[in-house]
């Protein structure tokens, strides 16, 4: 059935006096034209009649269609459900997971359906399809639990009854935890009907083996089920206890730059506790002749505004951009920070406007969203730093993230499972919620407080052509009346 959300519109369609009042204020008066045996005889009192004729009328009517069209477009046309009021009440599920939905449940459901009520799919605008459809191939459809169950409330009316069987789509914690809206408050007549996993418990096949500094081995492991998630970490000395081949890689760090400079100490200071407390085979070395550094290094912290030596091919190079800083005051955007405590600051910057830095790949970035620290990749992956360690520039080495900074620099997603641990989580995350906790707040209601929002945009669509076809007409006709009169004249 077609509605329009926004009526109001329809105002518009009094424009129509526009072409109208066109029309006749393009009436031509007729001229008198004298001839030769009737200019010598004296005036008569003339006598005209008038009247308002409207000439060209499939011309008019298009373009007064034209002016409906837009309007009938501004008010959101859409197709909506039939009169709901006519169904005893809808069974909602997937089609795409019949076999885990409808199998088990077709003695409940098969008894809805025989009692009025229809099967209507969980898909933008609900879509009624039939048992026999199932059998097609289709995409499972992943959304937020209570978003589903308002988007169901805004298009049914109050006190109208919904069975509805989530599957997959909303009976995992994340999606019912994701939802920022909250629980929501509805007034139709939900049941919900979910489908737990049979396991108990199980546990995913993932396993981490890293090496310490001090050669033993740490194994990471994910457990998950239906029961709870979590990680556990162990440590032992027997390489054969370990399922997974352990990373036994030790990275070389070197740094160059002043002796007793803050950057330095502080760098230092980070690396230090990365490898203390992580335990992560770290290699740190600092240089004073930048001839000694090693071209099989890692990473090279170059704490210097000094050309890079051409033996250091190969490798991940922190560098200080070059320029002159501004005074600044903003904030630093730290990457997958958590924490409660202040953003650092940043005092001094500098700005790049050249076109390279719009093509690096931006990592930290301050308040205003100009780049704090980029990566490019060339014959080095370089990392280039627009502000400084030094406390006169900002306050990102005093801060109590400065060491993860450092470590999620150094070790990579790919490098590291301590790093990648939320991706993990959310990946192999096998917890389900319960019915009680995808309940909402049920209001008795006879009215609804909120318009229904799920539309079909088959309906602009269809407005947008015949609009189009009317003004592709409307020149048509234009162009074609001009030359007619033209032709006349």
């Amino acid at each position: 059935m077609l509605q329009f959300l926004n009526p109001i519109w329809f105002w518009l369609s009094a424009g129509i006096i526009i072409p109208v009042a066109i029309h006749l204020w393009n009436i031509r008066q007729s001229r008198i034209l004298r001839i030769g045996s009737t200019m010598l005889i004296a005036e008569a009192t003339q006598k005209s009649a008038s009247s308002l004729k409207i000439s060209q009328w499939l011309l008019l009517a298009l373009r007064c269609l034209l002016i409906i069209a837009l309007a009938a477009i501004l008010a959101e046309p859409s197709f909506r459900p039939a009169d709901v009021k006519t169904v005893k009440g809808w069974v909602v599920f997937d089609k795409a997971q019949s076999s885990l939905i409808y199998k088990p449940n077709k003695k409940t459901i098969d008894s809805l359906l025989n009692a009025g009520y229809e099967l209507h799919g969980i898909t933008k605008g609900f879509p009624a399809f039939k048992i026999s459809d199932t059998a097609r191939t289709d995409t499972v459809t992943k959304t937020s639990a209570w978003s589903l169950i308002s988007r169901l409330d805004h298009l049914l009316p109050a006190g109208f009854n919904v069975h509805l069987y989530p599957g997959e789509a909303m009976t995992s914690i994340a999606s019912l935890l994701d939802n920022a809206g909250g629980r929501p408050a509805i007034s139709v007549n939900l049941t919900i009907t979910g489908s737990q996993n049979s396991d108990s418990l199980y546990t995913k096949a993932f396993n981490t083996v890293r090496q310490l500094n001090d050669q033993s081995l740490r194994t990471l492991s994910f457990t998950t089920g239906t029961e709870g998630s979590y990680f556990e970490s162990k440590n032992t000395s027997d390489v054969n206890s370990t399922a997974a081949v352990a990373d036994t890689t030790t990275i070389t760090i070197s740094i160059y730059g002043k002796v007793y400079s803050n950057e330095l100490i502080y760098l230092s200071a980070a690396l230090n506790t990365i490898r203390s407390f992580g335990k992560y085979k770290l290699t740190v070395k600092h240089f004073d002749n930048k001839s000694e550094i090693p071209a099989g290094s890692d990473w090279v912290f170059w704490l210097a505004q000094e050309t890079v030596p051409d033996h250091l091919t190969n490798l991940k190079l922190f560098r200080y951009a070059e320029g002159n800083p501004i005074n600044y005051r903003s904030s630093l955007n730290l990457v997958n920070s958590k924490t409660d405590n202040a953003l650092p600051s940043i005092y001094k910057l500098i700005i790049d406007t050249s076109d390279q830095i719009s093509k690096d790949e931006s990592l930290w970035t301050d308040g205003f969203g100009a780049p704090v620290l980029t990566r490019a990749n060339g014959k080095n992956e370089i990392y280039t730093f627009f502000s400084r360690f030094e406390p006169s520039w900002s306050d990102i080495s005093w801060s109590t993230e400065f060491p993860d900074l450092i470590l999620n620099l150094i070790f990579s997603q790919k490098d590291s499972a301590s790093v990648a641990i939320s991706e993990l989580r959310n990946k192999f995350d096998l917890r389900q919620a319960s019915v009680n906790q995808n309940n909402p707040t049920f209001v008795k209601s006879t009215l609804k407080t909120i318009p229904g929002t799920e539309t079909d945009d088959r309906a602009q669509k269809v407005f947008w052509i015949i609009a189009l076809l009317l003004f592709i007409a409307e020149r048509i006709f234009s162009g074609y009346s001009s030359n007619t009169k033209a032709a006349a004249a």
